[in-house]
């Protein structure tokens, strides 16, 4: 299950150093996504995308452990603290600082990751292998991703077909235009299961 967390902190710096320093916690392990949704002075956006099963236990402590927190603020700090360990420097410390203040802003479209983050376990979300190909290729590809729905794991996939493509971004708008649709892939096959499938 996803979640969101924004935060709007003054434009210290281009988006590009922005972006480039909150990159370097990712690379080193931050979990989940992140984009700069603005660049327009004073201020920039940026809107982080998690998940109830990366977080649930640290957040879950720390409600439990620090008198008057709430689960968004726990989340904002555990988020924080992965952007401070991955040492995105001073470009980006008006972020960590925002996210530490609580002053960021916590949604998850209805979703229920709230409460969900408290639980004490939460069902996986199941398996899915999905098989198909781009438009000219000869041999229908198997994918295997773990997704909440079906939509989810057809996105995974068609993420998957083009990632090895030299510009994917116009390799899949090239597809798009060939066969429809949004996902610019021919899907021959989709299996899902509550177990995890093993790839061969």
């Amino acid at each position: 299950m996803k979640y969101y967390i924004s935060v709007e902190c003054a434009a210290t710096s281009p988006v590009a150093d922005l972006t480039a320093s909150l990159q370097r916690a990712y690379d080193q392990g931050a979990a989940g996504f992140f984009q700069v949704l603005t660049t327009s002075v004073p201020s920039h956006q940026v809107l982080f995308e998690r998940t109830v099963a990366d977080d649930r236990e640290y957040v879950k402590n720390l409600v439990a452990n620090v008198a008057g927190i709430s689960v968004a603020q726990a989340a904002m700090y555990q988020l924080g603290a992965e952007l401070t360990e991955g040492d995105v420097g001073i470009v980006a410390q008006p972020v960590v600082e925002a996210l530490a203040n609580g002053d960021g802003k916590f949604f998850d479209f209805g979703a229920g990751a709230l409460e969900a983050l408290l639980e004490d376990s939460i069902a996986e979300a199941p398996y899915w292998a999905i098989t198909g190909r781009i438009p000219g290729a000869d041999e229908d590809t198997c994918h295997v991703m773990q997704a909440s729905i079906d939509e989810e794991a057809r996105r995974s996939f068609a993420d998957k077909m083009f990632a090895g493509e030299r510009d994917p971004d116009q390799a899949r708008a090239d597809a798009m235009a060939d066969v429809g649709g949004d996902l610019g892939v021919y899907i021959t096959s989709v299996v899902s299961s509550p177990v995890p499938i093993t790839e061969h």
